[in-house]
């Protein structure tokens, strides 16, 4: 009942601040765009076979993952090394 609640506020205050945009018209594309659209999907298509989307997105996330962990780590090192200095708190 609560969860209902907080999401119909969400919708509602969603739904209110993008009224204004629905009162354009809908927009489309030039041609060209919509033509390099298609041959970039063509592209992406042939290139599947050699390296799938999905490993690139999961080496993708992996390699986000590994690289905070690694900042985390030397941010934590770095203030160790600080506080070791005498004087500094």
């Amino acid at each position: 009942m609560i969860t209902n609640f907080l999401l119909l506020i969400i919708y509602t205050s969603i739904y209110l601040f993008s009224s204004p945009l629905r009162l354009f018209d809908d927009a489309s594309l030039p041609s060209g765009v919509s033509d390099s659209l298609t041959q970039l999907g063509y592209a992406l298509g042939f290139s599947y076979d050699l390296v799938p989307v999905t490993t690139v997105v999961i080496m993708a996330g992996l390699t986000l993952m590994v690289g905070y962990a690694v900042a985390y780590i030397a941010y934590k090192g770095f203030m160790w090394i600080i506080k070791k200095i005498p004087g500094v708190s």
